[in-house]
């Protein structure tokens, strides 16, 4: 068990990660790709709070049943990144990797599983499920993938999504009970939807925290998870992607077109205090961890302010 996972699995312990966005795919300049990771674990290892693992996202070409607002553009394997990264920070930083579990069939996923275990040397997985209930996916949900992984995979440890506001009337489909049918399939801690209001948080943590205690079963750490907004073309995005931010929290950081993006550190972490004072206040005995996202290169500069201001908060109260 390397250290990420010890961190991870001790309740008493803090963790912070950062999900570093995977540049665009342009396969034939190594050296781009080169100068690309050198950038960020600079800026990473310039921040005044330390992050215990880069999050790397598998991003697809997701479809939603809307018009996408950006358009798509293929990004580099995030493998090829993780491997760059080892590199630049002489194997500083631990690494997680994303996969879709849905998106390819069993034999590509064993493939890929071997690979990224054997060769690239990377242990730590975030599965990602199906992001439209309506459509047919080739490969495995995310409990079946999880503990074909926990059975074949003694050393990978394996995370999961929680989305905070994806709440059912019925308890069998709800998210609490998902992420405990989750967690029995070998899924050891879960990344939420990115947070812009505390009230869903706050909701799925308390439901979830009396769930457990229900079942008698330890509660999953939590990575709650916070990005940059620098202007109104990165909230239509957020919200295609299914981010819920409330209109009080758009005219607020829209309010004028200077200052957006610190302003967008200020709510985020006032959202972060009053998630981690009620789980306080509450005694919700569930470990919590902060994941930075930047969502487009250009907000990539601010999100180092986010590791230091909402990385302070989180460590104050942790």
């Amino acid at each position: 068990m390397n250290n990420l996972h010890k961190k991870i699995l001790d309740k008493n312990q803090s963790v912070i990660l950062f999900e570093l966005l995977p540049p665009s795919d342009n396969s034939s300049d190594l050296q781009y790709l080169k100068d690309y990771a050198q950038s960020a674990v600079e800026l990473l290892l310039s921040a005044s709070i330390s992050i215990d693992a880069i999050n790397i996202p598998e991003i697809s070409d997701e479809k939603n049943g809307t018009v996408r607002p950006t358009e798509y553009i293929p990004k580099i394997e995030p493998r090829e990144l993780a491997q760059q990264l080892k590199e630049a920070s002489n194997d500083k930083f631990e690494i997680i990797l994303n996969r879709g579990s849905v998106n390819f069939a069993w034999p590509e996923q064993r493939q890929w599983l071997n690979e990224t275990i054997h060769q690239y040397k990377i242990e730590t997985l975030v599965l990602v499920g199906a992001g439209r209930m309506d459509h047919r996916y080739p490969g495995p949900a995310v409990n079946e993938m999880a503990n074909f992984i926990v059975k074949n995979y003694t050393g990978c440890l394996c995370g999961g999504i929680v989305i905070q506001h994806r709440r059912k009337p019925d308890s069998n489909e709800d998210e609490p009970l998902r992420m405990i049918t989750k967690s029995k399939n070998g899924i050891e801690f879960f990344s939420s939807q990115i947070v812009y209001e505390a009230d869903s948080v706050k909701t799925l943590l308390k439901d979830y925290s009396e769930l457990c205690q229900q079942k008698n079963i330890e509660p999953k750490r939590i990575f709650l998870s916070f990005a940059p907004i620098s202007n109104s073309k990165d909230i239509e995005f957020l919200r295609w992607l299914g981010v819920k931010i409330p209109e009080e929290v758009c005219k607020n950081l829209l309010k004028s077109n200077i200052g957006i993006s610190w302003r967008s550190v200020k709510i985020a972490n006032t959202v972060l205090n009053e998630i981690l004072d009620y789980v306080n206040n509450e005694k919700i005995q569930i470990p919590l961890g902060i994941n930075i996202e930047h969502i487009t290169p250009r907000n990539f500069d601010i999100s180092q302010m986010f590791i230091e201001v909402l990385g302070k908060t989180y460590l104050r109260i942790n």
